[in-house]
């Protein structure tokens, strides 16, 4: 078995965190050079286990379903990280609504506050930026409307807004109902902040718990 071939990448994850390198990028490199090395199932499956370092093989024991095959560990450990990255992409448009609301507070500096807002996160007079909060939340949008993005969505109008500025009426709603949205944006992240801490606590591995006695 090639152990410590030329070519193999560096442990996925040996502590707890974020890995160096994301989860799709690492086993892009990692399935490659096994299938240039015309490794066997077994080794496939070996050869994970030792890669995935010390944290990487807990949160593997962690996940629901059979992980005993390579096949099975990579769809599980392909699931789990795809899940992370909808979980933090829907936490982050949440924290960009607040910043929205806040920006919002004060009747007409608010007015004057949204263009430059709505262009820090992606909304700017030539589209929607691609690789922007924006654009993350066009495709939320889309895919929970089934394809497209709904007329009169809070992704249309930031949308339009972006591209030709507010009307007259728009502003005037944005003038006057800034302080709500800033409050309901503070709550919001207070809530997201507790979210988040919960999230990124360490889970308790079910396959270990025989393990720790418990009863």
């Amino acid at each position: 078995m090639p152990m410590d071939a030329p070519g193999l990448p560096a442990p996925f994850l040996e502590k707890p965190g974020d890995p160096p390198v994301p989860w799709s990028d690492w086993f892009s490199c990692f399935d490659r050079y096994l299938t240039e090395a015309r490794c066997s199932e077994e080794d496939k499956t070996q050869l994970l286990l030792l890669y995935l370092g010390d944290e990487g093989q807990r949160i593997l024991r962690s996940l629901p379903g059979p992980t005993g095959t390579y096949t099975e560990m990579v769809s599980a450990l392909t699931a789990h990280y795809n899940n992370t990255a909808r979980r933090r992409e829907k936490r982050n448009i949440i924290i960009t609504a607040a910043a929205v609301g806040g920006a919002l507070i004060g009747g007409v500096g608010a007015v004057v506050a949204a263009p430059f807002v709505l262009a820090g996160i992606g909304f700017t007079s030539a589209g929607i930026a691609a690789g922007s909060v924006a654009a993350s939340m066009m495709s939320s949008a889309a895919i929970a409307n089934g394809g497209a993005v709904a007329a009169g969505s809070l992704v249309a109008i930031l949308q339009s807004a972006g591209a030709v500025g507010l009307t007259a009426g728009a502003s005037a709603v944005v003038a006057g109902a800034g302080a709500a949205v800033g409050g309901a944006a503070a709550g919001a992240v207070g809530a997201l902040s507790s979210t988040s801490s919960e999230e990124t606590k360490p889970k308790q591995d079910p396959k270990e718990d025989g393990k720790n006695g418990n009863k």
